[in-house]
């Protein structure tokens, strides 16, 4: 039993429930694609992103065969780290989310910007504004939209108690 069947329903948010089940399945599909970037040495198997990466760092098509090499390699902690936290997601979403846990909420939220806030940071650094623009925008919104979503019955609760 995964303990969610006794928690207090959170009827009072409309689409609670949508955004938790959302939450639930991007949280598999996001775990999911970091284990194929170990699998497969690369963020997407058609080699968009590797070709970006080598347009913007050495003005050239793709990516060398030593700069494959590397990136292949550096793909697996990301990889890694990735899975790892998005099953971390997921065990909070599916148990601490019904139950209305603030610290929970706070603490996916907190993790997604400043993940955002340093990745975005240090690639407009590096002048790697097609990560910010192919990878964080769209994560932000896929992971953040339901946050919004979700917040009033956090909030709601701690204005309660």
């Amino acid at each position: 039993m995964d303990g969610s069947a006794t928690s207090p329903l959170p009827t009072d948010v409309p689409h609670f429930w949508f955004w938790r089940t959302y939450l639930l399945v991007v949280s598999v599909v996001f775990a999911l694609q970091g284990v194929s970037w170990m699998l497969f040495g690369s963020f997407d198997p058609f080699g968009f992103y590797n070709s970006l990466m080598a347009r913007a760092f050495w003005g050239a098509a793709t990516l060398t065969p030593e700069a494959q090499k590397t990136f292949s390699f550096a793909v697996v902690p990301l990889g890694a780290t990735t899975t790892s936290y998005f099953l971390l997601v997921h065990v909070l979403v599916k148990y601490a989310f019904p139950r209305r846990e603030r610290w929970a909420y706070w603490a996916v939220a907190a993790a997604l910007l400043l993940w955002f806030s340093l990745d975005t940071g240090f690639s407009v650094l590096h002048g790697a504004w097609f990560n910010v623009v192919v990878v964080n925008i769209p994560c932000l919104a896929v992971m953040g939209i339901p946050l919004i979503g979700m917040h009033r019955a956090f909030v709601s609760l701690a204005i309660a108690r």
